[in-house]
């Protein structure tokens, strides 16, 4: 039981990534997974399917607007992706390792080239890696809520 909530979470957190990473593509993929699990844990219930995917479908279909709208105003998706590669990151160690040293990890090889690249980033950037975090998170809360 122990082993098939973690691969749960791993895979949750494969979604996430996916949707952080591969932008409008990932989302798609996002929702094929998790209407994968809303599948097998849901078959039995007559309502409970359809009740999760119209959930599952409305939030895929809000988050690519709210994508497309960001996408339209930043082109520059090189500091985001290693952003939001870094925070993905940090949530694997921190599913096989405990939170101090996952961090601490995390924060020696990615989080200072990190912080060095940060002056860079515009607001519009902010606010689309604030957007990719929430949207990202979502994909793991509805998930455990499946299981």
């Amino acid at each position: 039981m122990f082993f098939e909530y973690l691969l749960l979470e791993l895979f949750l957190i494969s979604v996430a990534g996916l949707s952080l990473f591969w932008g409008s593509k990932g989302i798609y993929f996002s929702l094929g997974i998790i209407s994968i699990i809303n599948f097998l844990a849901n078959a039995n219930y007559r309502y409970g399917f359809w009740f999760w995917e119209i959930i599952i479908l409305l939030f895929a279909f809000f988050g690519l607007i709210i994508y497309f709208i960001f996408d339209k105003r930043t082109h520059q998706l090189g500091i985001i992706k290693v952003t939001t590669g870094s925070a993905t990151t940090l949530l694997i160690f921190g599913v096989f390792l405990p939170l101090l040293p996952a961090f601490t990890l995390w924060s020696l090889i990615i989080g200072i080239p990190l912080v060095f690249a940060s002056r860079e980033i515009s607001r519009e950037q902010y606010r689309q890696l604030i957007f990719k975090f929430i949207f990202s998170t979502g994909w793991i809360i509805i998930g455990n809520m499946l299981y």
